[in-house]
């Protein structure tokens, strides 16, 4: 036998079978005793249950804001409109395009060689 032969063999074989029998022998093996366990004490008692004070009603509700007090709601201001494309948007869409352009990998390989 080779040595490649050995090492598959060994691999292959040897090793399962070496688990198999490691698991049969732990099963075989009788179990560990228990630790001695102390016996169960009462509960304590349970501490008396606390008074509840009932919550004094209130007197008065709270005053409410009259209508003459009521300020209207702010109006927002209009936003100002940007220019639809400024100069910096379209450097920065050239770069994406560039970027994320088609894969170069999908196009034949006679448009790659007259690119490069």
């Amino acid at each position: 036998m080779s040595v490649e032969q050995l090492l598959f063999l060994f691999l292959f074989v040897l090793i399962p079978l070496f688990n198999v029998l490691r698991k049969v022998l732990r099963k075989r093996q009788p179990a560990p005793p228990l630790p001695e366990t102390r016996p169960v004490e009462s509960m304590p008692a349970l501490p008396p249950p606390r008074k509840l004070h009932p919550v004094p009603a209130l007197v008065h509700p709270p005053a409410r804001a009259t209508t003459a007090e009521r300020r209207p709601a702010p109006v927002a201001e209009p936003r100002r409109r940007r220019p639809y494309l400024a100069p910096s948007d379209v450097r920065r869409g050239i770069v994406i395009m560039t970027i994320l352009g088609p894969c170069r990998a999908l196009e034949p390989e006679a448009a790659a060689e007259t690119r490069g």
